[in-house]
């Protein structure tokens, strides 16, 4: 997708094109990543409230950042319940995506374009060049 976006620009702002373009890929990555984060956050934070099971008083550790290890210490019906309700929360989540996912398979339709031959500024490598004769000696420059 760089390279495609680069063709129409003259080789000379190739470096701004491909800064751009990793840029905005970064801006929303980080955007996308926040998003399914919070939408997954408020669906377990939801699913939890609703499950009729709760630990025993003491039987929780630090529930500030559960781990893997926390989840199976806990006794076998609260373990189901919290396993359960990150099923329910999560499977929707890929469901919201899908109007991100289908814009961004569209450039993939578009036809190809040629690469360049060089890099647009008039100095093209000849490709009779050789190690011992530079191009420039080649093309008279």
């Amino acid at each position: 997708m760089p390279v495609y976006g680069r063709l129409g620009d003259p080789g000379t702002d190739a470096g701004t094109a491909t800064s751009a373009h990793d840029f905005f890929r970064e801006i929303g990555a980080t955007l996308d990543t926040s998003g399914v984060g919070a939408v997954f956050t408020h669906r377990l934070t939801d699913q939890l409230a609703t499950a009729s099971v709760a630990p025993p008083p003491g039987a929780v550790g630090d529930t500030r950042s559960p781990t893997p290890a926390l989840v199976h210490s806990l006794p076998d019906n609260v373990q189901d319940a919290v396993i359960l309700s990150c099923q329910h929360a999560l499977t929707p989540v890929f469901r919201y995506l899908v109007p991100v996912v289908v814009p961004g398979l569209v450039p993939t339709l578009l036809p190809e374009k040629e690469l360049a031959d060089g890099n647009g500024n008039g100095n093209d490598v000849d490709s009779d060049a050789t190690p011992d004769q530079p191009a420039e000696a080649m093309t008279g420059n």
